[in-house]
């Protein structure tokens, strides 16, 4: 990785840039994954405020005033004026006073009753979805939430500079750009340093998925001190059963797959028959009962989300060599009869 150019990065940043030196920020960054992947994080170190705003230095600010004052003047240090010497009770006498104010201040203030404090309340504003429904939320900032089935989003209030999200279920989150989001899913905490994502925590106790379309996110898990980062095109998972955070990359067609449902059709691409069962269940309110036989199978397939649940299972049921048998709300499945 090329030596970054610390001072050029910071102008950058602040927009002070000429046109030829913006040119080359982004002929650096297009030139290395990890130069935009570093940009990126600089970005957001960028735009966060300091831990303790207002928080001042006097003495620097005194040392700038006597830079300035020299600055104005001939640039000769100041003559030493002579002073007249107190005499000695005199001097006794403003050291006693010197040392009774602080004094009778503290006493006052231990003595006086403390002011009441105001809490803040923080709340949540809450939004669900029922099974086969979708919902789309834009957040004050611009931030936009894709709501698959059974899901859920809730957003803390107030905020200061980054919203704080708890989701269940499955979401998509497109960020504004000037924006930051927190994201809390089951023990994982999900952050954005990016623009466009996927989570998945239908079982926030036990598995808890992140896929990136554009940009970075930081996983990290609350068991866990160590955290990683999502890049595009890959998957983020944590297990709680092995308490374990992995990174996958993606191929093409598993990346469409996950982002399938906002175009109106379920793609499976070598899904394990328990994902098929859950996402039938989510989108359909169908509960999908495979035999004991099938249960290291997987299935490749996609359906229209308006498409008759009988052609699903007939269609499932070929793929599988099983037959379908429709009970109540179940759709059963049963090994075919040899001929």
């Amino acid at each position: 990785m090329q030596q970054p150019d610390w001072t050029l990065l910071a102008r950058y940043l602040e927009g002070t840039t000429t046109p030829e030196e913006r040119a080359r920020v982004e002929a650096w960054c297009a030139a290395d994954p990890a130069h935009r992947a570093l940009l990126k994080r600089l970005e957001v170190i960028w735009r966060t405020p300091p831990a303790r705003p207002g928080a001042w230095d006097a003495e620097a600010a005194w040392l700038q005033v006597a830079r300035q004052v020299r600055a104005a003047g001939t640039g000769r240090p100041p003559r030493r004026s002579r002073r007249r010497k107190l005499p000695y009770g005199v001097r006794v006498a403003l050291v006693l006073v010197l040392l009774l104010i602080p004094l009778g201040v503290l006493l006052w203030r231990m003595t006086s009753p403390a002011p009441s404090r105001v809490a803040e309340v923080v709340t949540w504003d809450s939004w669900r979805t029922t099974t086969g429904e979708q919902k789309i939320l834009r957040l004050a900032d611009g931030t936009r939430i894709w709501m698959a089935p059974e899901s859920q989003v809730e957003v803390q209030q107030p905020y200061m500079q980054h919203r704080t999200l708890r989701v269940r279920g499955e979401v998509y989150v497109e960020v504004a750009e000037a924006s930051g989001v927190r994201l809390l899913a089951g023990p994982v905490t999900i952050r954005d340093i990016g623009t466009r994502f996927l989570v998945r925590a239908d079982h926030p106790e036990a598995l808890v998925q992140v896929v990136v379309e554009e940009g970075l996110v930081a996983m990290q898990a609350a068991a866990r001190a160590d955290s990683l980062v999502v890049a595009a095109g890959m998957l983020g998972r944590y297990d709680a059963q092995q308490s374990r955070l992995r990174v996958l990359r993606l191929s093409d067609q598993d990346l469409r797959a996950y982002f399938s449902w906002m175009q109106g059709t379920l793609v499976f691409q070598t899904a394990s028959l328990e994902e098929v069962q859950r996402q039938l269940l989510r989108w359909f309110g169908v509960h999908f009962v495979f035999p004991p036989t099938h249960q290291q199978a997987h299935l490749t397939a996609s359906f229209q989300l308006r498409q008759p649940i009988a052609e699903i299972a007939e269609a499932i049921g070929l793929a599988l060599h099983l037959r379908p048998l429709a009970r109540g709300d179940s759709i059963i499945f049963q090994p075919t009869q040899p001929e």
